[in-house]
């Protein structure tokens, strides 16, 4: 028998696994253009060389000229994006407008980090 009490546990299964379909739908952008890399520190600091000389002419001798020497930091942040659901709506069962929301939040997480 179904008590009201289990109506919040069923509806969040449900919007667990219509979240976790979408998600697997939609491929984020940003592995295109960037490599993941893992991490387990607050920030993380990479090295970097830049200032690579231009094209001359070769005229008797080479002439040599150092690389700029930089860094650069990353710092890791936590996302997160909480639905508030309606207790009107549990109680009057419209978990369909419910999960139609929910089936949005994959694309935008996987959206995000493309617009950072």
């Amino acid at each position: 028998m179904l008590v009201k009490t289990d109506i919040p546990n069923l509806l969040l299964a449900g919007m667990k696994k219509e979240f976790m379909k979408q998600l697997k739908m939609h491929e984020p952008e940003w592995g295109r253009v960037a490599t993941q890399i893992k991490s387990n520190k607050p920030t993380e600091t990479y090295a970097w060389l830049g200032g690579v000389p231009n094209l001359r002419e070769w005229k008797d001798e080479r002439i040599t000229e150092a690389l700029l020497e930089s860094d650069f930091a990353i710092k890791n942040y936590s996302w997160e994006s909480t639905i508030a659901v309606d207790r009107d709506a549990l109680e009057d069962e419209k978990s369909s407008s419910i999960n139609s929301v929910n089936s949005e939040k994959p694309f935008m997480g996987n959206s995000e980090p493309s617009s950072l």
